[in-house]
């Protein structure tokens, strides 16, 4: 392999990419063939590499590649490390808010006299756990938004007609207060209204490029690897049923066991924080007069995680870290032996790279973002010889903006 390519894998975009050279773009056309002799050599899949090289190649420090993907990828990655670690203590700490500022309301509403000072109590203290509420979900979930148009709805309201000496009036909004604050502290109310199974939440805004298209609707299927925590990931219509029935795991372990063999070579331990998986399929549609009114949101019960339509991302401790697992995992694979320029999709510019697996050779795209690295479009297909590839990830992040 020349060193010129090496380089180009170990930085995560080529040299022309990053100077405002050419970029080759996947058409579905096989260009012509390359001169005789293998440009790249080819790595049997082994254990990922723990240690460093003895001799690691050295550059000059350029531009980090992929900007945007770098942006798109951490907000994402954040998303799925925070549900899978913090959002059972945020449910937590918001119930327990919530039912402190039901019992401020039950003990108001079994004095004998309520008075406008003790109201307006009340209403400080509606206000208190709103914001406990929001340091727990914010800008995850934007519960704080509801919850705080409602506590000053119904706090005015009581404050308003104790001023006017309508004790009747008052103990009937606290009755609604009460009730109302019963029903969004309880389970059911965060698994239907907040769930992380499925998840609805910025994490699909993450994930996708572009706007939501009602007809034809992205899934996504996440994996935190650290943790084992898997979800769904999905916008819907209003009137669509949620949670929709997919009728197994997102990404099972099994699954997840066979991602990470096959993406062994381009696994890199050292300084890796975060190793997660999304694959991403296209709704499917009930036939071509479907519209936006009907509630069909996926055609499939059963979306098995497709490695061509599956992204594995490692995410490290810091730029550098991520540089050197690129030079790491480039030294293990070839690279395209039929050009020099990489390959654009969307806005961001990927690698080729290829390796043996299981005795035939897997076809990939790999990249440098920031602190991550990420790989996709993993199969026994040839780049060259792919007719339309690359049109579902043109929709989501890994097209970048």
């Amino acid at each position: 392999m020349r060193l010129d390519r090496r380089e180009a894998l170990r930085l995560g975009v080529a040299a022309t990419a990053l100077t405002g050279g050419c970029v080759a773009r996947d058409t579905g056309r096989r260009p012509e063939p390359a001169p005789d002799g293998d440009v790249g050599a080819r790595t049997e899949v082994g254990p990922e590499e723990t240690t460093t090289p003895t001799e690691t190649p050295t550059a000059t420090p350029a531009p980090a590649p992929n900007p945007e993907l770098a942006d798109r990828t951490g907000r994402l990655v954040g998303e799925v490390t925070w549900l899978a670690t913090e959002y059972p203590a945020a449910v937590d700490r918001a119930q327990a808010a919530l039912r402190e500022a039901r019992d401020a309301g039950v003990a108001l509403r079994t004095e004998a006299e309520v008075s406008l000072a003790e109201t307006r109590r009340l209403r400080r203290t509606l206000r208190e756990q709103v914001a406990v509420v929001e340091s727990a979900f914010a800008p995850h979930f934007g519960l704080h938004n509801l919850l705080r148009r409602r506590m000053e709805g119904f706090g005015g309201t009581i404050e308003r007609f104790a001023r006017r000496g309508d004790d009747d009036r008052v103990r009937e909004e606290l009755d609604r207060l009460i009730q109302y604050l019963e029903g969004v502290a309880s389970d059911r109310f965060y698994e239907e209204s907040l769930p992380r199974q499925p998840i609805n939440n910025v994490a699909v805004r993450y994930a996708r490029r572009g706007e939501f298209v009602p007809t034809a609707p992205l899934l996504f299927q996440v994996r935190d690897v650290n943790t084992g925590f898997d979800a769904y990931a999905y916008e819907t219509r209003p009137e669509a049923p949620t949670p929709y029935d997919l009728g197994r795991p997102a990404v099972s372990d099994a699954e997840t066991r066979g991602l990470l063999r096959l993406f062994a070579p381009l696994r890199v331990r050292r300084g890796r924080s975060r190793e997660t998986i999304v694959a991403f399929t296209e709704g499917e549609t009930s036939g071509p007069g479907e519209v936006a009114s009907e509630p069909l949101v996926f055609g499939t019960q059963s979306p098995a995680v497709g490695t061509d339509r599956t992204a594995y991302v490692q995410t490290y401790d810091s730029v550098a870290a991520a540089r050197r697992g690129a030079a790491l995992a480039g030294a293990r694979v070839g690279t395209d032996e039929f050009g020099e320029s990489p390959t654009l999709v969307g806005n961001t510019v990927w690698n080729r790279v290829y390796y043996t697996f299981d005795g035939d050779v897997t076809y990939a795209y790999f990249t440098r973002a920031g602190r991550h690295l990420l790989v996709t479009g993993a199969t026994e297909v040839a780049w060259e010889e792919r007719v339309g590839w690359g049109e579902t990830h043109d929709r989501t992040w890994l097209a970048g903006e």
